[in-house]
């Protein structure tokens, strides 16, 4: 199974061996459990997920509370592979239902549209699947030969501010300014720390999210070292780190994890600066992508050129405690979005963003010590 499995991987989130470590840093409250499909006696198509026992959040903004507790199998995002058929994932999903005694599955981040989602939600009864799910846009950039071309298909005042943006750095630190790769599994450590300790001043981090530099996050990237796809950069000003990135290279699309920077040098565009000498890298390496994932953030919408929706599909149990589940996700959904399309219709929605973020990151941070991470918009 392995050899199609790694044949077969094409997202950072479904690598083997990255696979394995979350199983093992997570256990025991994570189980892994993988389908495969044979023909011939020989596998062609995979789901990985994993089982998962814990309360299901009722979320409301950025605050969480624990609800009803919850057996489920989530599979990892971009875990379908080969030559997955509809007619036969969902009674395998039903048949897992059943055998491990879970609440529902759910299949992560699925195009809208696709054809197995579009099969849940004509197959399955009401009851049995979700509702009210919110679409999240995936957005990708497709890169030309040479940095000078990517440049070339900015309109001129937006190729004029990317290029001005540097300039003005060195100008107002001049000698100070530091650019700092990492790739080598020597680096590892060092990058981490200093990602980490950007990272942990950020909003995000209240939320669960960000970067974390963990022993699951270490060792991932030093397995991402060890095979020579690990991405990492960082801005350091007067040997502080400012901004920094941590994306892989997988075939030849280069995936963004996460990002953050110093507010204090918000007005540099430190972030962007980086981004900028990471596509030039790229465009070097022959890269012919940016994968920027899930989530809508301004520097997606700048310079991406393509984009799809994606969500969430569920399957439920045909048991009480999967009825209660479904009622607690989808009375949760509607609420959430009916806050939504009221701050949207009142023209909210960011300043109330900004408010609930900036309070996020005053509970754990001290004044003018705060940072900023993209890695959860």
């Amino acid at each position: 199974m392995r050899s199609f499995w790694v044949a077969h991987q094409q997202h950072p989130n479904v690598e083997f061996e990255f696979y394995q470590e979350v199983i093992r840093q997570r256990a025991p409250r994570v189980r892994p459990l993988v389908m495969v499909w044979e023909q011939a006696e020989q596998p062609v198509a995979l789901l990985a997920g994993r089982i998962e026992e814990e309360r299901e959040p009722i979320r409301f903004g950025y605050r969480t509370w624990p609800g009803l507790r919850r057996r489920m199998f989530c599979s990892v995002t971009g875990g379908l592979l080969g030559e997955i058929e509809p007619g036969r994932t969902l009674p395998a999903l039903a048949t897992a239902l059943e055998r491990y005694r879970l609440d529902y599955a759910v299949l992560s981040n699925l195009p809208v549209g696709s054809p197995l989602g579009a099969a849940m939600e004509k197959q399955l009864p009401a009851w049995r699947r979700d509702h009210a799910a919110r679409t999240n846009a995936h957005w990708q950039m497709s890169l030309p030969a040479t940095y000078e071309e990517f440049l070339g298909r900015r309109k001129k005042k937006h190729r004029y501010w990317l290029q001005r943006l540097g300039r003005v750095l060195e100008r107002d630190f001049p000698g100070r300014v530091r650019l700092a790769r990492f790739r080598d599994p020597a680096t590892v450590e060092e990058f981490c720390r200093d990602a980490a300790r950007l990272s942990a001043r950020t909003y995000q981090r209240q939320l669960g999210a960000g970067f974390t530099g963990n022993k699951e996050t270490r060792r991932h990237c030093a397995s991402l070292a060890a095979d020579g796809r690990l991405r990492g950069y960082i801005l350091y000003v007067d040997e502080e780190p400012r901004a920094y990135w941590l994306a892989a290279v997988i075939g030849r699309t280069l995936f963004l994890f996460s990002t953050g920077y110093d507010p204090d040098f918000r007005k540099y565009e430190v972030g962007t600066v980086l981004f900028l000498e990471m596509i030039a890298d790229a465009c070097r390496e022959g890269l012919v992508r940016v994968d920027f994932g899930l989530g809508a953030a301004a520097y997606k919408e700048r310079f991406g050129d393509e984009h799809w929706e994606e969500k969430h599909f569920y399957i439920f149990a045909p048991t009480w405690r999967g009825a209660l589940l479904n009622g607690q996700l989808t009375v949760n959904r509607l609420v959430e979005n009916s806050a939504r399309w009221a701050l949207a219709q009142a023209q909210l929605v960011a300043k109330t963003k900004r408010a609930w973020r900036q309070k996020l990151a005053k509970s754990d941070t001290a004044p003018g010590n705060t940072a900023r991470d993209d890695s959860a918009d």
